[in-house]
């Protein structure tokens, strides 16, 4: 018993330590909490004849006026003044169009920038699921960026333009990024305050350099983890859906290029990346003076942008039926044998598996939100942990909950390290949904 004392002392005194070593605080403007404003809005059914009206609306003169202004203010390093001049252009555009737009501020140790939000507020009540569409606003310092996230920018621009004449289902925010090139610090930084509010995010199309392409190839890439086959799916079926429409070939591939999708897959929440193929060719320039206008192809830029925009509508208005959400245990925290739970400082390690990363010692309490149609009933929720290890253990009614115990967990020879754990839920009916989580066990 005493060693045991010792040893979760010495386990409580190091996570102090981290703390203490590697601050981080994130100031922050956003309203997580704010509906929709208008009380004379209805339910409004975005039908297929009009989303091909939207992608017709999708054209060459805006995009190019897009990106002709962002690469006008030159290299736009996270910290410079041509970086927050960019931001207040993104600003001041996105609240032409008439929406709710805040600044995002955020800082982590020797760098600090802002992200821009702008936010459609959806029909559905409380908690409303939230559809992100992003790109990345900084570019490499010697860079115009034209291409490197121009062309993201021009896309999301675009997009929300078309958009803010409709109404959806679900909350959509359109965010521009900034510390994307020192190691997507923006992104983090808003997926990790994201997670901590618990935030109900459906989604997010991370949307970053899509405006080349090499010869005659009209392909554009989805970058997609495991959690995220189903949006992957989606896409490919609404790219076969408006094949009229979408001069443009949908290529999965895996997760590998760790751009700002991965800040919040790091954080819980499913997100794929757009991206061109090929983009490491010296013929794009990427990260060099020579990524400015003459680098974007802009008939290849505009097709993307409508298979994007065509996604984001059928996504905004896709029905929920079954969902379940890991509430706790929480993304970044050390826990210790049920009645201990403590915040890590959140620094950023990019491109580090540890990034976002839960600490249990002992066992522990999964509990979930579960959401249903009024029509249907639970049947089973239940627990794979690495892909095996399959048991049900849950409450049947609100508060849903697992208990993982230590004994649990010896017996089953899981032992110390990195560990997946995914919560399944299937219904009477036949539908299923499931969330996962990273856990790092400690011993």
């Amino acid at each position: 018993m005493k060693n045991k004392l010792i040893r979760d002392a010495v386990v409580v005194s190091i996570a102090c330590s981290m703390i203490l070593t590697l601050s981080f605080h994130i100031n922050s403007s956003v309203n997580n909490n704010e509906s929709y404003a208008s009380g004379t809005q209805t339910s409004v059914v975005v039908n297929e004849s009009e989303i091909i009206e939207m992608i017709s609306k999708v054209n060459k003169t805006d995009i190019t006026r897009y990106l002709e202004d962002f690469v006008a203010f030159g290299p736009k390093r996270t910290g410079s003044a041509a970086c927050d001049e960019c931001a207040t252009y993104i600003f001041n555009t996105f609240k032409q169009m008439g929406f709710h737009v805040e600044y995002h501020n955020w800082s982590f140790p020797l760098i600090k920038g802002k992200n821009v939000i702008a936010t459609h507020y959806g029909l559905n009540a409380a908690p409303d699921p939230i559809l992100i569409i992003c790109s990345h606003y900084d570019t490499f310092c010697s860079s115009p960026g034209a291409n490197d996230d121009g062309s993201g920018i021009a896309a999301l621009l675009t997009i929300a333009d078309i958009m803010r004449e409709y109404q959806f289902n679900h909350t959509i925010r359109f965010i521009a990024f900034s510390g994307h090139e020192q190691g997507t610090y923006g992104s983090f930084a808003y997926a990790k305050q994201a997670a901590a509010l618990q935030e109900n995010i459906l989604a997010v199309l991370s949307v970053d350099m899509i405006g080349n392409t090499t010869g005659f190839c009209k392909k554009i890439q989805i970058h997609k983890a495991e959690r995220t086959e189903w949006i992957s799916h989606f896409t490919l079926d609404v790219a076969e859906k408006y094949n009229d429409y979408l001069p443009v070939v949908v290529e999965p591939i895996a997760a590998i290029a760790g751009a700002d999708e991965k800040s919040f897959l790091d954080c819980g929440y499913d997100a794929v990346l757009f991206h061109q193929p090929h983009s490491w060719l010296p013929e794009f320039h990427d990260h060099e003076p020579g990524d400015n206008l003459t680098t974007v192809n802009v008939d290849f830029l505009v097709n993307v942008t409508k298979l994007i925009l065509a996604l984001t509508v059928e996504l905004g208005n896709k029905p929920i039926d079954l969902q379940i959400r890991i509430i706790e245990p929480s993304e970044g925290y050390f826990y210790s044998y049920h009645n201990f739970k403590l915040k890590l400082p959140g620094e950023n390690f990019y491109d580090k598996k540890i990034r976002g990363m839960t600490y249990i010692q002992g066992g522990f309490t999964v509990k979930f939100n579960i959401s249903i149609t009024e029509d249907d009933t639970i049947d089973v929720v239940y627990c794979i942990i690495d892909g095996d290890n399959r048991f049900n253990r849950c409450t049947m009614e609100s508060p849903y909950e697992i208990n993982i115990t230590k004994y649990f967990l010896h017996k089953k020879s899981i032992r110390t390290g990195l560990h997946t754990f995914r919560f399944l839920v299937t219904t009477y009916s036949g539908k299923t949904a499931y969330d996962e989580m990273d856990i790092f066990l400690l011993p």
